[in-house]
């Protein structure tokens, strides 16, 4: 399926606006729910692109495609071998660091 590009950005703008800024003083966001919202809208703005779409896209903010397409081919490559060294997804690799980072005692 094929989106009009409008349409698109209301979907990306919809998502962003979820992760606006909270009122002063309210802890209760759930920052990382907020971030997989908006990380989702993108992908499937992406996913339902065409690439030519993506490529003028990429171009219109100075992007070479190519070299952008190795970056996200290499973040991929890199994730498959992680998870396939560890069996483990790399997010949870990474939250398993992060709450062992908080309970370490860190110089003052």
């Amino acid at each position: 399926m094929h989106k009009e590009p409008r349409s698109q950005e209301r979907e990306a703008e919809n998502a962003i606006g979820a992760a606006e800024p909270a009122e002063s003083g309210d802890d209760s966001r759930d920052w990382e729910k907020e971030l997989e919202n908006i990380l989702g809208g993108a992908a499937e703005a992406v996913f339902e692109s065409s690439d030519e779409e993506i490529e003028a896209e990429l171009r219109s903010f100075g992007e070479d495609p190519e070299a952008v397409a190795e970056e996200v081919r290499s973040v991929l490559l890199d994730a498959v071998d992680r998870y396939e060294r560890t069996g483990r997804p790399v997010r949870a690799q990474k939250r398993d660091s992060q709450s062992s980072a908080r309970g370490r005692s860190w110089p003052s």
